[in-house]
């Protein structure tokens, strides 16, 4: 179960797969979900930027950069991408959670 996002870059689109997330992904994720309410990203740029960063930099492990994001998701597929990485993250878990007995 990995993610994929497309960018629209220029020079084409370009499409881009996260990696198995890791121990330290998950320890973002929980520290990051502390600082973001999530329901209401859309209200406030600073918590839209940091769940972008988070995203980017955790997710993807920087394939492409927070600039690239901006400008290569469509405005209409925002809400989705978010929600698709914090359903990657949590799926994850769910199957650590299983596998610990939780």
């Amino acid at each position: 179960m990995r993610m994929q996002i497309t960018l629209n870059l220029p020079g084409g689109t370009k499409t881009f797969t996260s990696p198995v997330p890791t121990v330290k992904t998950y320890d973002s994720f929980l520290k990051m979900r502390k600082k973001v309410n999530v329901a209401n990203v859309g209200e406030n740029p600073r918590e839209l930027k940091r769940l972008i960063k988070f995203i980017t930099k955790e997710v993807f492990k920087n394939q492409f950069t927070v600039r690239q994001f901006y400008q290569g998701v469509p405005l209409n597929e925002l809400a989705l991408v978010c929600l698709e990485a914090i359903n990657e993250i949590d799926a994850h878990a769910a199957g650590l959670d299983v596998k610990m007995g939780g």
